[in-house]
């Protein structure tokens, strides 16, 4: 049973993987100051992304209807060390969940993974 997850469930993985993200990134204040007389205004981005994946044991295994998928939004604030980043991301498509409640629109506000946190440094990908 393979699944994809960023807490909680068993990580497993398989010989062939599908995955991809796609990631605008917009400056927020490209002109301006600092707050504080410390944080650089210009070194704030905004971001919104997709990612998509799953793994397979063999191709013949390998459907479309398997992929999930995930799309969020984020916050950078670039750094001598890389950016520090803040994303919030929801499943929009969750192939493990029975029919009816894999598409994000099918899925209860608050209940199971609904919405992820994610804290880092560097960037994503």
């Amino acid at each position: 049973d393979r699944q994809l997850s960023s807490f909680g469930d068993t990580l497993k993985g398989g010989n062939f993987v599908i995955e991809g993200s796609m990631e605008i990134r917009t400056q927020m204040f490209p002109n301006s100051g600092k707050i504080f007389n410390v944080l650089e205004l210009p070194r704030f981005w905004s971001v919104l992304f997709f990612d998509y994946g799953n793994t397979w044991y063999s191709t013949s295994e390998i459907s479309l209807q398997d992929i999930a998928m995930a799309v969020g939004f984020g916050l950078r604030y670039e750094t001598f060390v890389g950016p520090f980043r803040f994303d919030l991301a929801w499943r929009l498509y969750d192939p493990k969940k029975p029919a009816g409640e894999q598409w994000l629109t099918q899925q209860q506000v608050f209940q199971h993974s609904f919405l992820n946190v994610h804290f880092g440094i560097g960037h994503a990908f």
